[in-house]
């Protein structure tokens, strides 16, 4: 996932994730970056803001799949925001959701990610 720059997606049908670790399913898309322990990083889910219809859930995991930290309505409105200072170096892994756990299409059910290193 690329740092300092808004990306953009959408939670859709074909979206769908489980994660056996926790026996959790539910619609919506993995990112991943690479950090250093120490590192204080923030990240930013808007949807509400944008007029879409999903209200964005945010979740991190460690490269084993650990989960770390999550955060719903943290933002502006219903927007999630996640600040967080990283316990090791490695991969991690972002999981954006609409808190319902619904999907639709991509004009929609949109979003927009923003990773940056504070």
């Amino acid at each position: 996932m690329p740092v300092d720059t808004r990306i953009r997606g959408a939670i859709v049908e074909a979206n769908f994730i489980y994660l056996p670790e926790y026996d959790f399913s539910t619609y919506g898309v993995m990112y991943y970056f690479n950090g250093t322990s120490g590192q204080n990083i923030q990240i930013d889910a808007f949807g509400d803001s944008l007029g879409s219809e999903i209200d964005p859930y945010l979740a991190l995991f460690d490269e084993s799949g650990t989960f770390l930290v999550e955060d719903d309505d943290s933002g502006t409105g219903y927007d999630s925001q996640i600040a967080f200072t990283l316990t090791y170096s490695g991969r991690h892994y972002i999981l954006i959701a609409d808190v319902f756990e619904e999907f639709g299409v991509g004009t929609s059910h949109f979003y927009e990610l923003l990773l940056t290193y504070r």
